[in-house]
């Protein structure tokens, strides 16, 4: 509402444009947070984090005593970030591989994925939807997977360089293909 006013007061009207960017919470602490409240645990918390996003969504955009609404309002960002090397957390997501937001019932899964093949040294040859390095192992080459429509079906290779693992997706699986190792 004071931003409103303001506007009045320098505009000279009641109907310009007001556009809020920037809206969101952080979760966990951000780095960026260099005042008492970082040493605040519930500050920060998933519990605040979504309690704020709720509110924001339930938010009719009305500021009160007859004031124009805003035209429109942005959450900050979609995912977490590091900005001139400090981290911040005001993301939906954790991270750009991540498929489950923060703000998710704990029995969410994107999608549940079953074991194909044993631990043998074969894997889907099926044309690939993506065939190359991912960092982190596992969880990473299926994050992955989860965030294409198409994947249905991807297979990491246990050999690490540097915690990178060759992962490959496929959208089906109708033949085997050998590999060296244990996949």
């Amino acid at each position: 509402r004071d931003a409103r006013m303001k506007m009045r007061e320098l505009m000279g009207r009641d109907d310009s444009l007001m556009w809020i960017g920037e809206t969101g919470w952080s979760s966990p602490v951000s780095g960026s947070l260099v005042t008492g409240m970082e040493r605040c645990p519930e500050w920060s918390s998933l519990a605040t984090f979504r309690r704020f996003y709720s509110e924001f969504l339930d938010w009719d955009m009305d500021i009160g005593s007859g004031y124009r609404a805003p035209d429109h309002v942005f959450w900050f960002t979609m995912r977490d970030s590091i900005n001139f090397g400090v981290g911040e957390h005001f993301g939906l997501v954790s991270a750009c591989d991540q498929p489950k937001c923060k703000v998710r019932s704990d029995a969410f899964a994107p999608f549940e994925y079953e074991l194909h093949h044993g631990f043998e040294q074969v894997y889907c040859g099926d044309h690939p939807l993506y065939n190359g390095w991912v960092y982190g192992g596992r969880t990473t080459c299926q994050n992955k997977c989860e965030m294409d429509d198409d994947c249905r079906f991807y297979t990491v290779w246990p050999h690490s360089h540097d915690g990178f693992h060759w992962c490959r997706l496929t959208r089906t699986c109708t033949w085997f293909a050998h590999s060296e190792w244990n996949v």
